[in-house]
């Protein structure tokens, strides 16, 4: 007996080669964000982690949205895909899954890839989609490897990018994996919500409802679910307030 397996045809070809053909309008890459946002959001819902998130692995095809980019983005080759860990006890890998130029920090010093470090490799490609250079300055695998797990340094985010876009990689490139947006938080940030990137060409819309602002902050406490953070946080960007996770705390100011 034969088997057909029937897959989507990325006539597009890759987000790789796009970018390095002519370099991304700000527009165009919030629609490939909005996009690979909508695919990790739903890998990350059933259960699993991608952990090979990089331009060479996110196919485009043809958008059939009027009025908006020629193609959309999605997101392929799931070949190092894993089951995220459901326990509380952190399970360490017993190898790197993954391409050194886009492993979070946690990857590289403990071993550890769970959804966090997916949100950390779409950070890399959203910043090498605005700049058109890969997210670390170093060639060579093991400097690559070195500065993320020893250098406690974070990619650098350009000052002339839009503030929204700044606002966007500073979610996602949070050291601590624990304070890292989740897809579905950053699903609901400026830089891409209510954006058109599907076929239908219909918006699709957070409903979050409103707070009370006190003193210019909202404070996420220990007792704060993932879904009242996401109202809080969804909240405050109606208000055009700028949050920020704190490293120290559970603060977003």
């Amino acid at each position: 007996m034969a088997y057909n397996l029937l897959l989507e045809y990325g006539s597009g070809g890759t987000l790789a080669e796009r970018i390095n053909k002519l370099g991304l309008a700000e527009f165009e890459v919030r629609l490939y964000t909005r996009s690979m946002l909508r695919g990790l959001n739903h890998i990350h819902a059933i259960g699993y982690v991608h952990c090979d998130m990089k331009p060479e692995n996110v196919l485009l095809v043809p958008n059939s949205s009027k009025g908006s980019v020629e193609f959309r983005a999605k997101i392929g080759d799931l070949g190092l895909a894993k089951r995220e860990n459901q326990s509380k006890k952190r399970r360490l890998e017993t190898y790197w899954r993954g391409t050194p130029m886009y492993l979070s920090p946690e990857a590289v010093a403990d071993n550890v890839q769970e959804s966090p470090a997916d949100i950390w490799a779409l950070g890399c490609i959203v910043l090498e989609m605005l700049t058109g250079k890969p997210p670390w300055d170093r060639k060579d695998a093991e400097d690559v490897l070195k500065k993320i797990g020893e250098g406690h340094e974070l990619p650098e985010i350009p000052g002339d990018l839009s503030k929204e876009a700044k606002d966007f990689l500073k979610g996602c490139f949070v050291r601590k994996p624990t304070y890292r947006w989740t897809a579905e938080m950053l699903l609901i940030h400026p830089f891409v919500e209510g954006l058109c990137d599907n076929d239908d060409g219909v918006e699709e819309r957070q409903e979050v409802e409103d707070i009370n602002e006190v003193d210019s902050m909202q404070l996420v406490t220990e007792t704060d679910d993932e879904v009242s953070i996401l109202k809080k946080i969804g909240a405050a960007f109606r208000r055009g307030i700028r949050w920020y996770w704190s490293e120290d705390d559970t603060e977003i100011t």
